[in-house]
């Protein structure tokens, strides 16, 4: 028989002391439960049957908890996210860090927390019937048939500084008294259609973005440390689950910045023109004999050209540019090929997709073929830069480019695959 009453879990928060790099405003916070939670949660589990529920209704007891995450405000900062009770319009969280998902009750979840008073910690739990826990940045669109509704199983204020110390938060539910999360609305939850692009169409090596906040961190060194609106991004990580083919450059001067507000909604990377790119983390990220890549981008002007992200050599380019006048051209293999018509214009939102193999090059503006070239079978040595050319190990063709979104992958897309990642992505980015 299934337990109705209410049942308290402690979690163990431990504040973990900066090392001497880290910047003295943040600390490292570990959120897990202790051993001899997970041992109740777990002893209650196994008492039941493994049966799921399709559709899934709001859970009997904590025990039928699969994933957790927790939300994270600073109240001195202004509010730009909220949720709100499911069926009313109460707002019961507007957070400024979402952190998870994560399994429950033994996943582990580790963030750059500011440091300073009042800081609310929110654990907000799943059922679900899949077999892992997705990022809370998913839009759960057509797995909802696989999740219940999330439930503010537990909250607690606390006061965090720098160095070590321990919080203990009590986590409870019971059905028809526990918060139901409803709808949530702001930057930290605009994660366009549900359709997961590396997951849906395979071959995807590389994934990354600026709508996911986790995904940019400050430390090229360490790719730690959260980044807020203004700061250089010294490690853009990819979103592929278990990846670690990151970008960076170590070098402060020519990181890249973080605008929240690029795209009126959503943030973007800012590129000066000057000398900002990052380039791959391992040596890893050379153009494919064949490949499809997708970049959403926008000039900050015309007049000069620009790769968007581009390789050279030994004998060929393999790159996505914009020339002088504003026109979008694309390389690969001794083919070039551009589009005169329409010319880019500042501050636009664009889709640019370009694939190749042995024989072909094919360019796309926002999901419509614009051009086609041939090409040759090329070997490439250098790996690829992102808002540069690596011209033999050299940065050049600077962009002053504003970058939201970029995949790539390893094999000449077909028609239903590209239509399905550019309709991703358009729909995404609002082009």
């Amino acid at each position: 028989m299934k337990m109705k009453f209410l049942i308290f879990i402690i979690m163990a928060l431990m504040f973990v002391a900066c090392s001497k790099s880290d910047k003295s405003d943040k600390t490292k916070v570990r959120i897990a439960f202790d051993q001899k939670s997970i041992q109740k949660i777990m002893a209650m589990r196994n008492a039941k049957s493994s049966d799921k529920n399709f559709g899934l209704p709001d859970p009997y007891d904590v025990s039928e908890f699969d994933c957790w995450a927790v939300f994270v405000t600073y109240p001195e900062l202004p509010p730009i996210n909220s949720c709100e009770e499911e069926g009313t319009t109460n707002q019961v969280a507007r957070p400024d860090m979402v952190l998870g998902l994560v399994p429950f009750p033994d996943g582990t979840l580790e963030a750059d927390v500011l440091v300073g008073h009042g800081r609310l910690f929110q654990i907000i739990g799943f059922d679900s019937e899949l077999d892992h826990c997705p990022p809370l940045d998913t839009n759960f669109g057509n797995l909802e048939s696989s999740f219940s509704s999330p439930f503010i199983i537990g909250e607690t204020v606390k006061d965090v500084w720098p160095g070590e110390q321990f919080v203990n938060i009590s986590v409870s539910y019971t059905p028809g008294g526990s918060v139901k999360v409803g709808e949530c609305v702001g930057p930290a939850f605009n994660f366009g259609e549900m359709f997961h692009p590396a997951m849906d169409v395979p071959g995807c090596r590389l994934w990354i973005d600026t709508i996911k906040f986790f995904s940019m961190k400050t430390d090229a060194a360490t790719c730690d440390g959260e980044v807020f609106d203004g700061n250089t991004v010294g490690c853009w990580l990819d979103d592929r689950p278990g990846s670690i083919t990151n970008f960076l450059n170590t070098n402060v001067a020519s990181q890249p910045t973080y605008s929240a507000t690029a795209a009126t909604d959503k943030g973007m990377m800012l590129f000066d023109g000057a000398n900002d790119y990052f380039y791959p983390m391992t040596d890893t990220m050379k153009p494919y004999e064949s490949g499809t890549l997708f970049m959403v981008f926008r000039l900050g002007s015309v007049g000069a050209t620009k790769t968007l992200m581009g390789t050279y050599g030994p004998a060929f380019d393999n790159k996505l540019h914009v020339g002088s006048t504003g026109e979008l051209s694309a390389s690969h293999g001794g083919s070039n090929i551009f589009i005169s018509t329409p010319v880019l214009a500042a501050g636009v939102n664009y889709l640019a997709t370009m694939r190749w193999d042995g024989t072909a090059l094919d360019l796309f503006l926002d999901g419509t073929y614009t051009a086609s070239g041939t090409a040759t079978a090329t070997s490439y040595t250098f790996d690829y830069y992102i808002g540069a050319k690596n011209n033999s190990g050299t940065a050049s063709e600077f962009s002053d480019v504003v970058l939201g979104e970029i995949l790539l992958y390893d094999h000449w897309l077909g028609e239903y695959e590209r239509t399905k990642v550019e309709d991703f992505l358009k729909s995404a980015w609002g082009i």
